[in-house]
């Protein structure tokens, strides 16, 4: 529904608990003049507890930072592209609930089913964060999704999608994006 209702011709869908660089949103920007979407974060710096609670109170990010991990590779996170592109991939699945595996599903169709750039040149702190009771039994069931997904092809991934979208009621942004 947010997508359906943005008054821009681009989105970036970013997690709330990463921070990123001063000028990630205008390098997306301008990287969606060349192409319908990309990702562009390199690595994910996870803060610790004490880390998370100093940038919060402070809003100051500096060197006395410490960090329990960098990740080095993810399929989600933070990625941008056109809005037609977003309706033209199938938007997000909304079979996943929980923690997991929908970034990755639509990293999937994104990056297989539209013109895409993925340049990874930015870091991005993560704030520490506990998880809620049960995510581990959403992730468990999600991660199910996206194996039975995974054994489709791109485009039968984005027609399932779009017959759901097309069921809940997004016949103008499918037909805006696919009868051009």
């Amino acid at each position: 529904k947010g997508v359906a209702a943005a008054s821009t011709d681009r989105i970036i869908m970013h997690d709330a608990d990463m921070v990123s660089p001063g000028n990630y949103t205008s390098y997306v920007f301008n990287t969606l003049n060349n192409h319908d979407a990309c990702h562009l974060g390199s690595t994910v710096i996870y803060t610790n507890h004490d880390t998370m609670v100093g940038i919060n109170s402070s809003g100051l990010i500096d060197n006395k930072s410490t960090c329990d991990r960098v990740v080095g590779y993810y399929e989600g996170g933070s990625i941008a592209c056109k809005i037609k592109t977003f309706w033209a991939v199938g938007a997000f699945n909304e079979d996943y609930h929980g923690y997991g595996c929908e970034d990755c599903d639509f990293y999937a169709r994104l990056s297989g089913g539209s013109d895409w750039i993925e340049d990874r040149i930015f870091d991005f702190l993560h704030l520490w964060h506990s998880r809620v009771a049960g995510w581990d039994i959403h992730h468990r069931t999600n991660k199910a999704i996206e194996e039975q997904l995974k054994t489709k092809t791109i485009n039968e991934r984005i027609d399932i999608q779009h017959n759901k979208l097309m069921a809940a009621g997004y016949h103008e942004q499918i037909a805006r994006c696919c009868n051009d």
